[in-house]
């Protein structure tokens, strides 16, 4: 791919312009056709997700105040080791915080015991097997999302405004965790790297009770508001799909109808 680039027509990043300035200035100057196109799942993303919410996390979630709730979810390749779930499930049980955590039935059967008739007792939080994902982060309710952070989860994030605990497992997962933590500053890491009871303890308080929640709430609303104007009608991630479809077509493409 390297090799093949120099010569490409066209270089086309899954990314919105003005997220990362230095690899869009690097792009800029390397390539005459350089298209940040992504994510344009997000264009129709608050209309289009399916209205389904089988386990009602939308309307549990209207039960709760402002940014208080933590939503998990640490994606379908890797299983999280069972020792670390365990951990996760005691730190969210000593913290009391509200939780919503899509979990397969394997997964479950791995939890502490009486974990799970304790939430269902205490409606401290809600156990699903799947959860309308974006509909959950877009919910006022929710104000952190427990993440491995893969790149659409990131973006997903930073398109509702919505801090990141990162607990990367593999790949692109850790370079993401570091833009995060160190470039864009609207997420935490784990003391400990994996998860620990103490560790999530720590970490969901300082978020979700703390000044420096507060702090990562207005960084990554500061993204939201850029990738919202990327997303607009006149905004960069549409224009850039026109004039990447121009190349590919050899004519004009209508990318609102496409997209509708």
């Amino acid at each position: 791919m390297a090799h093949r680039l120099p010569n490409s027509s066209a270089v086309v990043l899954n990314t919105v312009h003005g997220l990362d300035s230095t690899v869009d200035y690097f792009f800029m100057q390397k390539f005459t056709n350089y298209f940040p196109t992504g994510h344009f799942h997000l264009l129709n993303s608050a209309h289009t997700e399916p209205l389904t919410d089988s386990f009602g996390c939308l309307s549990w979630l209207d039960q709760h105040e402002p940014s208080a709730v933590a939503y998990i979810s640490l994606g379908t390749v890797v299983t999280i080791p069972p020792a670390e779930l365990m951990s996760l499930a005691n730190g969210l049980a000593t913290s009391g915080v509200p939780f919503i955590w899509p979990l397969n039935e394997k997964a479950q059967s791995f939890l502490p015991p009486g974990f799970i008739d304790n939430v269902k007792e205490t409606g401290k939080g809600k156990i699903v097997s799947w959860a309308p994902q974006n509909s959950v982060l877009r919910h006022r309710a929710v104000g952190l999302f427990v993440c491995h952070c893969g790149w659409n989860s990131v973006m997903e994030s930073i398109a509702a405004g919505i801090p990141i605990l990162c607990r990367p497992f593999l790949g692109d997962q850790l370079v993401n965790t570091r833009a995060i933590l160190h470039i864009w500053k609207f997420g935490i890491g784990l003391d400990e790297v994996i998860f620990t009871e103490q560790g999530v303890v720590r970490a969901l308080e300082m978020v979700l009770k703390g000044e420096e929640g507060r702090k990562m709430r207005d960084k990554v609303r500061e993204l939201k508001d850029l990738v919202n104007v990327a997303l607009t009608q006149q905004g960069s991630l549409r224009d850039n799909l026109k004039r990447l479809m121009k190349i590919v077509c050899g004519c004009e493409w209508n990318s609102d109808k496409m997209l509708s």
